[in-house]
């Protein structure tokens, strides 16, 4: 090792901004939250990219009157999802009753069709 005060004091200062970046990376690796995230940014990307190649196969196998009013429903399908998801997100325990009187109303009616012969 040099002698020489400013090759040591360099050479500090690269130690530290060697470590720096491998105490940034292990942070990053140690957020399991944050790692997390962007596992699920990733899925919904795929999924999103999956149901859009999905949507293209079924529109070019439509015949060509069909194209339109599958596009309307399209759009209205994705509109009543964006809303669903606003009123999740700003009402969930009105979502979570839904849930309950769907549950209930599924259930019963499996027992109703147990029963008829």
């Amino acid at each position: 090792m040099a002698k020489d005060p400013s090759a040591i004091r360099e050479a500090i200062n690269e130690t530290r901004s060697d470590l720096a970046v491998t105490i940034d990376a292990l942070g990053q690796k140690a957020d399991v939250k944050a790692r997390g995230a962007d596992k699920l940014n990733e899925a919904k990307e795929q999924a999103k990219a999956q149901a859009k190649e999905v949507g293209d196969r079924i529109q070019q196998a439509l015949p060509a009157e069909a194209r339109p009013g599958v596009a309307r429903a399209i759009d209205q399908a994705q509109s009543t999802t964006s809303r669903v998801g606003t009123i999740a997100r700003d009402r969930p325990v009105l979502v979570v009753a839904v849930v309950v009187v769907l549950v209930v109303i599924l259930r019963r009616t499996r027992r109703n069709q147990r029963r008829e012969p």
